[in-house]
């Protein structure tokens, strides 16, 4: 079968990531005067105006394949998945998505919150497949059942389309390192609104 280029989920997770960086700024010029603009929100803003497919387009398309996978259902869907995996991480490997995550995280690192360092922390473990390291219970009920359920389905599932092309391991990666992202995504959101987080991360 004719393997299927970049999918164009990965244009529109970048439309959606542009759409929230102008939401953000919008809310901002509301809420506060220049003077109340923190060092905080300029570097959480900085980040989502960095992250787009032009900048980071092996880590958005890793993102844009994280999404897909609970939405995947037929065998055709299953194999378009593993053609996109297997280009993204034979081409490309896991090291540049690990340069691309450092480089674009250093900001955050510093001037992020205790919660959004913890988030940094456990992505660059899920990229580096030790994501049985994270802590997915400080995360809540339902993040944690995700995990879990993901971790069952590659542990007793059978192969993944009708030519498997990506390991276990890959695909638990590529999920948990998407549903991470998710999380840091929202918990800026909150942070910037100044609401209460989705989640209450237990930091130790």
């Amino acid at each position: 079968m004719k393997r299927l280029p970049q999918p164009y989920l990965v244009a529109l997770w970048s439309a959606i990531l542009a759409a929230l960086v102008s939401g953000f700024g919008h809310l901002l010029a509301e809420s506060k005067t220049a003077k109340e603009f923190s060092i905080k929100d300029a570097t959480y803003l900085l980040f989502l105006k960095q992250f787009n497919q032009r900048d980071l387009p092996e880590l958005t398309w890793l993102l844009s394949l994280g999404r897909q996978m609970p939405k995947l259902v037929t065998d055709r869907e299953i194999q378009d998945f593993e053609y996109q995996a297997e280009k993204l991480l034979k081409n490309q490997g896991i090291h540049k998505l690990q340069w691309q995550f450092d480089t674009v995280s250093v900001g955050l690192r510093i001037g992020g919150s205790l919660a959004i360092r913890k988030l940094l922390d456990d992505i660059e473990k899920a990229l580096s497949s030790r994501e049985d390291e994270v802590d997915w219970q400080a995360y809540g009920q339902g993040v944690s059942y995700i995990y879990r359920q993901q971790l069952l389905a590659e542990e007793t599932g059978s192969p993944y389309g009708y030519d498997e092309l990506t390991t276990s391991e890959e695909r638990l990666m590529i999920a948990t390192t998407g549903v991470l992202f998710e999380l840091l995504f929202e918990q800026i959101r909150h942070e910037i609104s100044r609401q209460d987080p989705a989640f209450r991360l237990k930091i130790s």
